[in-house]
């Protein structure tokens, strides 16, 4: 049960309390007016009676009307809210046409506070997506002189040395923007249209066997998979599967493997990719899909904090989610889970 269904059942608990109450009180102050009407026979004080009782049950009437529309209202704004932040679509703005105004005061004020996040959200976005652009002729560039300049001094092993370090940079420069240009086309909603039936079973075994072949072991992988074919695009499905299983293979020791488990359940499709490697702390579990963020466990590593950014992103495009489990120094799962098509 989460917070919201325990106050709400919290809510109706103390509104059944309160109208039993005033039920209980018009029956004491019914038999009260019998007993006055057996000792006084007075019209007038049996009216005063029924009238007090009338009003008290009105008033607890009114009060139980008054929180149900109160919390009616506020139990809609919170969805939205939720819905929202869901969806991470912070141009949306809550209902402010409500009757109580102390409510809508507060509403309009979260959505000054939506608006501004948004504003700043939309700056971020179109930063990244400039310089990614500004970044990919210069990189061309150095790319062409570098493969240039192992033609003219490959015979000279200082020189090719340092074309190698420049050469190694130059790539990691190119992989960088090349993450931040996918992630900006996903985050402006520039999303691949072209879809197809991807066989999920098939990009899985692909990307296993290139990195076989760069590591060398055949032993690498532990596969365990059920045909699924999904209907999405392929390139995004890839990307996304390469960036976790690359992350598994990275932060494992030489000699582990990496199991991969591909399956149906009930309207899902799961992949569960685990490995053996340094794992990461319960702190940083929280914030492993944030853009830029490397755990403390794998700052010893290369990496730019965007490849688990960009899985997310690639989820929730399908309307699916990527759900994490960590020890520290025995390894993560991460499982993605996407709607059957």
């Amino acid at each position: 049960m989460n917070e919201s269904d325990s106050t709400r059942k919290h809510s109706i608990s103390i509104l059944r309390f309160l109208t039993g109450c005033g039920l209980f009180f018009l029956v004491i102050l019914i038999i009260l007016a019998v007993g006055e009407i057996d000792s006084i026979q007075s019209d007038v004080q049996l009216f005063k009676f029924l009238l007090t009782a009338l009003l008290i049950v009105l008033l607890v009437a009114i009060y139980i009307i008054m929180t149900l529309m109160i919390n009616k209202r506020i139990w809609r704004l919170i969805r939205q809210a939720e819905k929202i932040g869901e969806k991470r679509d912070y141009s949306e703005v809550l209902d402010t046409d409500g009757p109580f105004r102390e409510i809508n005061v507060l509403a309009d004020a979260y959505n000054r506070l939506l608006n501004q996040i948004n504003h700043s959200l939309q700056k971020q976005k179109q930063f990244n997506h400039d310089v990614s652009h500004e970044l990919k002729t210069p990189i061309t560039v150095l790319k062409a002189q570098l493969q240039l300049s192992k033609e003219q001094f490959g015979d000279q092993p200082d020189a090719m040395r340092n074309i190698t370090v420049i050469d190694r940079q130059v790539n990691r420069m190119d992989l960088l923007v090349q993450r931040l240009l996918e992630l900006s086309r996903l985050e402006q909603g520039q999303v691949f249209d072209h879809t197809e039936s991807v066989d999920l079973t098939a990009v899985i075994e692909s990307i296993c066997e290139d990195f076989v072949i760069v590591k060398e072991r055949s032993d690498l992988f532990a596969l365990t998979l059920e045909p699924v074919t999904i209907t999405a695009n392929n390139s995004l499905i890839h990307t996304m599967l390469r960036n976790l299983i690359e992350n598994a293979v990275k932060y494992s020791p030489e000699e582990s493997q990496v199991e991969i488990a591909l399956y149906r359940s009930e309207a899902d499709v799961c992949v569960v990719i685990t490995d053996h490697g340094i794992g990461m702390s319960n702190e940083s579990i929280p914030h492993v899909f944030d853009l830029f963020y490397r755990a403390e466990e794998a700052r010893s590593t290369e990496g730019f904090g965007l490849g688990l950014t960009l899985v997310d992103r690639i989820a929730g495009v399908y309307h699916g989610h990527v759900e994490v489990e960590s020890t520290e120094g025995e390894g993560s799962t991460f499982t993605v889970i996407l709607p059957d098509s």
